[in-house]
């Protein structure tokens, strides 16, 4: 009988930093490491104001490590410019990169800034500047739960992995009833594609190799593809193996310039549907959607803030095209469009905003805003394309697409407010 993946039928070995003996530490049975988003959501609210356990919680949660892998983390291994992790306390020996996203970042970030100086390598450490141990690890979950109102004790192993396609985010998204529980499981599922994405383009420039990244690619693909094919999607990678990928950009695509452009216009349509696709099913919680936006404004921010290449500013175009769909997406209602007039796929923001300029909210503007907001729209749209793909970008370009960007986003969520009041 199969089993979930990151659980295994056997005891699980540990050992400590010093080199003692293997310790043994049994495995959560697969039915205890099912946490109802209900749950998840309790956990994460019983680390606020706690950026090490925060980020521990996160990185558990999203990333699939174990105890062992999670507490000898250096300082090195964190990569956030790559979106990876670096893994070494992997049996046999071997190394094996891990892609993260935008949340773990985050968290590991909040953390890093109040972490104290301290000449010991370690990630993660204890109030006494020592390593985290594996007992530190189970005793620190076991905690949160408890503070979180969850009865059962928790083990790290319980939080992981998102990847895994039985995970609840990613069932709900499949058919949940409750309206929070489809936000949280959209967004956990748009991760799961980021973190795919950054994978791809951390093989095609060379780090992790192809070898490496293989089983990580192949769990993720295989989480995707079930997930989409339940909501009616088609999965945007169409390599079965990460060995395809590689003779792929190896024929087609010479530049890296060239390699995360491609793997970024893959996703963009994939992420707009879910997004679209997200909004309607919030009901009266529609405005935590504008959280979302928000928080993906301030990482828009903090990545222009130390972009230094042609890639960090490629990226930031990326990134201004998800923000402007993903506020489209929240002032857009199907009942805006005529009967018999076809519905905008997702992705076009730009005939989506026509339709809001024309419908009963766009008419609460003065007719000069409406158009500076059409102006705005079409202007940002070409200068976000032009600079997500070109190899000759500019700092300036990137900080003008960030404003633009800020300025359409949040100009659309006022509008909201206003109509909601």
């Amino acid at each position: 009988m199969g089993h979930a993946p990151g659980l295994d039928c056997h005891d699980h070995m540990t050992i400590d930093h010093r080199g003692s003996r293997p310790s043994r530490m049994p495995r959560p049975k697969a039915t205890d490491a099912l946490l109802s988003p209900a749950e998840s959501r309790a956990l994460l609210k019983a680390t606020e104001g706690k950026p090490r356990d925060r980020a521990i919680v996160m990185l558990f949660a999203r990333s699939g490590l174990k105890s062992n892998e999670l507490r000898m983390l250096d300082l090195a291994d964190y990569r956030p410019d790559r979106h990876q992790i670096m893994v070494r306390a992997v049996r046999g020996g071997r190394q094996r990169v891990v892609p993260i996203g935008d949340p773990v970042i985050e968290a590991i970030d909040k953390w890093l800034k109040e972490r104290p100086n301290s000449s010991i390598p370690a990630l993660f450490m204890t109030r006494v500047h020592t390593r985290i141990s594996n007992r530190h690890l189970r005793n620190l979950i076991k905690g949160i739960g408890r503070q979180a109102g969850i009865t059962r004790d928790l083990h790290p192993q319980a939080l992981v992995p998102m990847v895994n396609v039985d995970d609840p985010l990613i069932r709900a998204t499949l058919g949940g009833s409750d309206e929070e529980d489809a936000q949280s499981s959209v967004e956990g599922l748009l991760e799961v594609v980021d973190a795919m994405r950054s994978l791809l383009i951390a093989v095609a420039l060379g780090d992790p190799t192809p070898q490496a990244a293989e089983d990580e690619y192949r769990t993720r693909w295989t989480a995707i593809s079930r997930a989409l094919e339940r909501l009616g999607l088609a999965n945007p990678f169409p390599w079965r193996s990460v060995w395809d990928w590689l003779a792929y950009y190896s024929r087609h695509l010479a530049t890296p310039t060239e390699k995360r452009n491609y793997v970024a216009d893959l996703v963009e349509p994939l992420v707009a549907e879910l997004e679209a696709r997200a909004s309607p099913r919030m009901g009266d919680k529609w405005r935590a959607g504008w959280g979302f936006v928000q928080a993906r404004l301030s990482q828009l921010e903090s990545r222009m803030r130390s972009a230094v290449s042609v890639d960090d500013f490629q990226d930031i175009g990326r990134r201004a095209r998800e923000i402007v769909v993903s506020a489209t997406n929240l002032v857009f209602r199907d009942s805006m469009v005529s009967p018999g007039v076809s519905i905008p796929k997702g992705a076009d923001a730009r005939s989506r905003l026509e339709i809001v300029l024309a419908s009963e909210m766009g008419m609460r503007l003065r007719p000069e805003l409406r158009a500076l907001l059409r102006e705005l729209m079409q202007r940002l749209w070409d200068q976000a394309q032009t600079l997500t793909h070109s190899s000759s970008a500019t700092r300036l370009d990137a900080s003008v697409v960030s404003q633009m960007t800020a300025a359409l986003a949040r100009s659309l969520m006022e509008l909201d407010t206003a109509t909601s009041r």
